[in-house]
């Protein structure tokens, strides 16, 4: 390419001439944003060296960054005037729209096109998962259960990761053992900007208090969103806790992770969920070695089925499903999109066609199908699939959105898990039925098993939430099963 400008007799365009471009000129807010997404581009360059010796003060001081108003429309703001922020997190960044003043680039944007600018300019301190702070409410605390029979677990998990907390090997055992859950009227999250606050509605949150010899988790006593608690908040919470220095105060920004988090409350994830039998198994399964009431490593091994194995042993977990490759999944899960798009098309939804598969050109969609019933239709379909898990049901007289995640086994046996991912499973999570007000958007599973037989079968489940309230449907990690 520089060949070529050079036969032209033209000179390429350097991070320098963009630069005073954006120092000196006056430009309007569309022709801002290309030129920010350009000089990002170029300071990314490895072979554009001009930007050495550029001070982002001068461009941070100038009016080119294109804000979109709390109040409603689009303005060329100074960073050093302005208080805009820029979306790093999608679903908070929804809940906080019309009520801060935002970078007006999506977050999807931010990363693929102005990550090196943020970085060249320190804007990582406008980032809304840093500029929000998070607090966790609780309604009228009481009692419901215990974790403590799980201490030894856990503190095995502390000792395999490398816990600061597992230094005191002693003192972690003695506050596991007096670890509670314990129920409230409610405990909601509460994102605050300044004055401004955004409570997630159906939010799952967990709150934790910990004294010098207690540790309590308190949870909603809602069944729904209590199940909910002990599949994802409680044991990131509790993940959190155990990579955290004794003492150390909880970070309250929403995008604060320790390093291994996603690891540790994976394991938390299933000594919390699985029967007591099958605890060694998982440990096993991630080559943590159970600890012995002394401290000690239990040394006696022996190959067992996975929840077969005794006191005193450590279990080699024996998989039995065969791996299947990315292209094999691709593939099956392309044929239950298609067997579920000509089961939709074959009773004739009104306005129903492949303009509401949204997967099929768009990998990375978060549903794939959306459909927006304005006749009662779909959900008169869903009513004789037995898909509700209670007689309440979104209005028929009313339209209502679906979105719809099909997710697809060649096996014959429904019961088989169900993959979802931290992105879907927090939809489903956030579009569970309201408590109050109209049910306007629908999260559905339809699952499609035996996709490669001669008669697939489906089963339907709308608002997932509440089939594992009710103990139908159990939440594990972001794996469905089916009880």
């Amino acid at each position: 390419m520089e060949q070529f400008f050079k036969k032209l007799g033209v000179r390429e365009l350097t991070a320098v001439d963009i630069y005073n471009k954006l120092k000196d000129e006056q430009l309007l807010p569309d022709d801002a944003k290309e030129t920010l997404k350009l000089f990002s581009s170029l300071l990314a360059s490895p072979g554009d060296k001009s930007a050495q010796g550029l001070k982002p003060e001068a461009i941070l001081e100038r009016e080119v960054f294109p804000v979109r108003l709390a109040s409603g429309g689009i303005k060329l703001c100074a960073e050093k005037s302005s208080t805009f922020v820029i979306s790093d997190l999608n679903w908070l960044a929804e809940g906080f729209e019309g009520k801060l003043d935002f970078l007006n680039f999506p977050k999807e944007e931010v990363k693929s096109d102005l990550e090196a600018f943020i970085r060249w300019t320190g804007l990582e301190k406008n980032y809304l998962t840093r500029v929000a702070k998070k607090e966790v409410i609780v309604k009228n605390r009481g009692f419901t259960a215990h974790i403590n029979d799980k201490e030894r677990d856990i503190k095995s998990i502390a000792i395999a990761y490398k816990s600061p907390r597992a230094t005191d090997q002693d003192s972690l055992h003695d506050l596991l053992r007096q670890a509670e859950t314990l129920e409230a009227d409610d405990v909601t999250e509460v994102y605050s900007v300044g004055v401004t606050a955004y409570e997630p509605p159906n939010s799952v949150a967990v709150d934790m208090v910990e004294d010098v010899d207690s540790l309590k988790f308190y949870m909603p006593k809602d069944s729904g969103r209590q199940a909910l608690c002990f599949s994802s908040a409680l044991p990131e919470k509790l993940a959190t806790w155990l990579l955290s220095k004794p003492g150390e105060e909880q970070s309250s920004d929403p995008g604060a992770k320790p390093k291994g988090l996603n690891d540790v409350a994976t394991v938390v994830r299933e000594v919390l969920q699985l029967r007591p039998t099958q605890w060694r198994s998982a440990l096993g399964r991630h080559d943590i070695v159970l600890i012995d009431k002394d401290g000690a490593d239990e040394q006696e091994t022996e190959n067992v089925e996975a929840g077969e194995g005794g006191m005193g042993t450590t279990i080699t977990y024996a998989v039995t499903e065969p791996e299947i490759s990315d292209e094999r999944k691709a593939e099956i899960g392309r044929k239950g999109e298609q067997y579920v798009f000509d089961i939709l098309s074959g009773f004739n939804l009104p306005d129903f066609g492949e303009h509401n598969w949204m997967s099929k050109n768009n990998r990375y969609a978060l549903y794939d199908y959306e459909y927006e019933d304005k006749h009662g239709v779909f959900r008169a379909w869903l009513g004789q699939q037995g898909a509700f898990a209670s007689a309440s049901r979104p209005s028929a007289l009313a339209a209502v959105t679906y979105h719809i995640e099909v997710k697809t086994t060649t096996t014959k046996d429904c019961s088989m898990p169900m993959y979802l991912s931290r992105d879907q499973f927090k939809e489903m999570c956030r579009l569970a039925r309201p408590a109050e007000g109209e049910w306007k958007d629908v999260y559905v599973i339809l699952r499609v098993f035996a996709v490669e037989s001669d008669s697939p079968q489906l089963k339907a489940l709308a608002d997932p939430v509440s089939w594992i309230g009710r103990g139908e449907l159990s939440a594990f990690n972001t794996v469905l099963l089916s009880c």
